[in-house]
């Protein structure tokens, strides 16, 4: 599952033992996130789509 903290809120990563970034995380769909989410501390949302590697598209 993705998830994002909903923004002024710090949501723990007990695995990482750090914070979630502001853009989001995947992470393991657990007691504990699934809990942030139900508090309204961290929202399930779409992983964001792969950047495109260099050069990708590019004629050559």
């Amino acid at each position: 599952m993705y998830l994002k903290p909903v923004e002024g809120r710090r949501v723990p990563d007990p695995v990482l033992r750090d914070f979630l970034p502001p853009e989001g995380r995947l992470v393991t769909r657990s007691e504990h996130f699934l809990r942030m989410v139900r508090d309204g501390d961290a929202v399930e949302c779409d992983p964001p789509a792969p950047l495109a590697q260099a050069g990708e598209g590019e004629g050559a």
